[in-house]
């Protein structure tokens, strides 16, 4: 949470980008959402189909349709990460760092951003 709540997001929205049709990571952005908005800081949340390259928190899983085109694809999960866990990758491009919550499950990529 640290990173987000620098002066640049708290002038800026932050954008999540998740599989809005996930029950799980609903609730996870959700949860995210609620934080940011406690420090004051706007949110919008957009389906991982339709996230643009600047979002600044993307929530995926290993191998994630929708996303053929686009780098996070070429992404290999470390081998340590379990099923139901994750990764925090920051990743830096298009004029933003951008905070990938990777997991090889939705469970997993919940409980990334619920961290």
């Amino acid at each position: 949470m640290d990173t987000l709540s620098t002066s640049k997001c708290r002038s800026a929205n932050v954008t999540i980008a998740y599989k809005t049709s996930s029950p799980l990571l609903r609730f996870a952005a959700q949860k995210l959402d609620d934080a940011l908005h406690e420090i004051a800081v706007g949110v919008s949340h957009n389906d991982l189909v339709d996230a643009p390259h600047d979002a600044e928190v993307v929530i995926i899983r290993r191998k994630e349709e929708g996303d053929e085109a686009g780098l996070r694809q070429r992404l290999d999960l470390p081998a340590y990460v379990p099923r139901e866990g994750f990764h925090l990758l920051p990743m830096r491009g298009y004029g933003t760092t951008e905070i990938c919550v990777y997991a090889h499950d939705d469970a997993g990529a919940m409980y990334g951003t619920l961290e």
